[in-house]
């Protein structure tokens, strides 16, 4: 784990303000290239000691789509995070990186070898892709039906995982904060709704539990969001009737809550638990630290690179789906 420091000294700032923006302290002023910065060495410094591959000779170019603009994976950093350590897994591979939004797509000029895309790309847009390059693999996205290849992570066990730890802590009072994400380079007026939510419902009726009496608070991906949201819950639900730990789809909503459980008056873990998901790196510097499951961003990466080059190489031409397990992460916030 990098230290606090060790992120300062690469930034060039204080502890003090690495630790407030890693907290998404909004009382601090300072601008959104230093918010980046931080949260790009964070990442680098965990992911550089895992990306030891010495480097091979250019063997060409390959796109790296990206569904976020860089604003919004400031909110969402597990984005920013797919986004660094895919491009090291390029780099190390010999092949050139080069990246594309969804109001700059790539085209035949672009003389790609293959395109990895990272976010939630539709139908359509994939469609297009594949008149630039045949050989396509998504990393966090359900393309089963686009014929690419596609790596995503289990969220149905990683919402099973959280879950059951709650319940061997002895919580019978549960509560899911969803996520519904939308991206401002796309012009669309509705959310994309997670699944994580249906899956809370579905294993709950499965174990036999009543889920009208679980609340399901939805928000976006983001830490503002998620704390509105959890405020005005708590100033109209009366303690008596609070879950006593809740489940969150990703790290920035768990991060949100709890500074709006804190600011209510309750402690967590004692009051009020919370289990994240993502296991982004900021999750162990929030306080109290974060309990979350880790989706294996370092092997989705790995497994989209081996399948892409597997599709250039000419070894296959059949999309594969592979599904990658979750873990949990156990810290101090359950």
């Amino acid at each position: 784990m990098a230290t606090l420091k060790d992120i300062a000294d690469q930034a060039g700032v204080s502890q003090a303000t690495v630790s407030r923006v890693l907290n998404y302290d909004q009382g601090l002023s300072v601008t959104d290239e230093t918010k980046r910065k931080i949260f790009e060495i964070a990442e680098l410094l965990h992911y550089e000691q895992k990306s030891k591959k010495k480097k091979k000779k250019t063997m060409g170019a390959l796109g790296i789509c990206y569904w976020y603009s860089y604003e919004e994976e400031l909110e969402d950093v597990f984005y920013l995070s797919l986004r660094k350590y895919i491009e090291l897994c390029v780099k190390a591979e010999g092949y050139e990186a080069k990246f594309f939004q969804l109001t700059n797509l790539p085209t035949a000029e672009d003389n790609l070898s293959g395109i990895v895309t990272i976010g939630k790309f539709t139908e359509e847009q994939i469609s297009y892709l594949k008149t630039v390059t045949p050989h396509i693999c998504t990393i966090d996205n359900d393309a089963i039906d686009y014929d690419v290849d596609a790596v995503n992570a289990n969220l149905y066990q990683g919402t099973l995982l959280a879950i059951e730890q709650l319940l061997r802590l002895g919580h019978t009072r549960l509560g899911m904060l969803g996520g519904a994400r939308k991206t401002e380079l796309e012009n669309v007026s509705e959310p994309r709704y997670d699944g994580r939510q249906r899956y809370f419902e579905r294993i709950l009726r499965r174990i036999g539990m009543d889920t009208s009496e679980f609340p399901i608070l939805m928000t976006s991906f983001t830490v503002d969001s998620a704390y509105t949201a959890m405020k005005s819950y708590l100033e109209a639900t009366p303690a008596s009737d609070l879950p006593t730990a809740f489940v969150a789809a990703n790290d920035p909503i768990a991060i949100g809550a709890m500074k709006a459980i804190k600011e209510a008056g309750y402690r967590i873990p004692e009051d009020i638990a919370i289990i994240g998901m993502n296991d982004v790196h900021i999750a162990e510097y929030v306080s109290p630290s974060l309990t979350t499951v880790q989706i294996p961003i370092e092997q989705m990466c790995n497994e989209a690179l081996r399948l892409l080059k597997s599709r250039i190489d000419g070894e296959t031409e059949v999309g594969r789906q592979i599904l990658l397990s979750t873990k949990l992460i156990v810290r101090e916030s359950c």
